[in-house]
């Protein structure tokens, strides 16, 4: 059998007041959607659980859990549903020895790890799934939030629309599902901060003659407003080298061991891999290591806009 679990938006709920909602049944092969609460219909559930049963081998429930659940995302944006399946974001896990003492407790079923992703396994004994979740909750000085309050008030302090987008971004990051969603959150909190500059007179100067040269092609008039359009946008500075002048700020400080400039720029070329839909998408170890560091990062660039500088961490 193949089973992948998901979750559907927190206002969004598929209307079908059934304990299964059976997607497919010939051949022996029974494919159907199931609350991942106990005895909860699937139009009360915001986690659910595909499940695809009656497959010869473990290689074919494999093949078809894959088409499965490539089938489950489109039918599902079909109708305007998100569907969440947690491959990139925090995972519990319970030992093979603690598996043991739940399958020893009863013998007829076995347990398993409730992981996200596809999982291939036997019908038989019946699987029963166990996850471990936690929510951390970081306690926050309050003496020390009351210290910066008060200096930034006995200073005046009054962050520009740049500074507080950035802190409202940076606000939004907390409340992201994913590890992915975390970092393009801050990096848009960045990217709030930058501002990108023209380019010398020099340049400017060889833009223009590209832009001159335009006119003496054999081009439509359509095809060279377009190219026209695009040349001249090269006089202003790009988003990438305007990061590094704004990361540069922040003097001899370091990220994940990283002078800001390189940071910067790798957590960019991170960004753009994952926005831009890139084969070689960043693995999940690679952004939770940059998460961190970058949130500092944020926190770094918004004070020392506003003239203030960071107490430690």
């Amino acid at each position: 059998m193949f089973r992948v679990r998901f979750k559907v938006g927190p206002n969004t709920r598929i209307e079908a007041k059934v304990d299964e909602l059976v997607l497919d049944e010939t051949g022996g092969v029974r494919v159907f959607l199931k609350s991942l609460t106990a005895g909860q219909l699937v139009n009360d559930a915001d986690e659910l659980a595909m499940r695809g049963e009656g497959y010869a081998t473990e290689a074919q429930a494999a093949a078809e859990g894959k088409r499965w659940v490539g089938a489950l995302v489109l039918g599902m944006i079909s109708e305007f549903v998100g569907t969440e399946f947690g491959e990139r974001g925090p995972m519990g896990w319970i030992s093979p020895a603690g598996l043991e003492l739940v399958s020893a407790a009863n013998p007829t079923v076995r347990a398993y790890n409730d992981i996200a992703g596809l999982q291939v396994l036997s019908q038989s004994p019946q699987p029963v799934f166990c996850r471990v979740q936690a929510t951390a909750i970081a306690g926050k000085n309050g003496d020390a939030i009351a210290a910066h309050v008060r200096e930034a008030f006995s200073h005046h302090a009054d962050p520009d629309e740049r500074s507080l987008l950035a802190c409202e971004m940076y606000a939004a990051s907390h409340f992201m599902p994913s590890e992915d969603s975390r970092f393009l959150m801050l990096m848009i909190a960045v990217e709030a901060l930058i501002e990108a500059g023209t380019r010398s007179a020099a340049q400017v100067e060889a833009i223009d003659g590209l832009v001159e040269h335009l006119a003496s092609l054999s081009l439509s008039e359509e095809e060279r407003r377009s190219l026209t359009q695009t040349i001249a946008g090269l006089k202003t500075e790009s988003i990438n080298s305007a990061g590094k002048r704004l990361a540069a700020t922040l003097g001899d400080r370091t990220y994940a061991g990283k002078s800001p400039k390189r940071f910067f720029r790798d957590c960019y070329d991170a960004r753009s891999d994952l926005v831009h839909g890139n084969l070689g998408r960043p693995g999940t170890e690679t952004i939770r290591g940059l998460v961190g560091p970058l949130e500092h990062f944020v926190r770094d660039l918004v004070l020392e806009r506003n003239g203030f500088q960071p107490r430690g961490d």
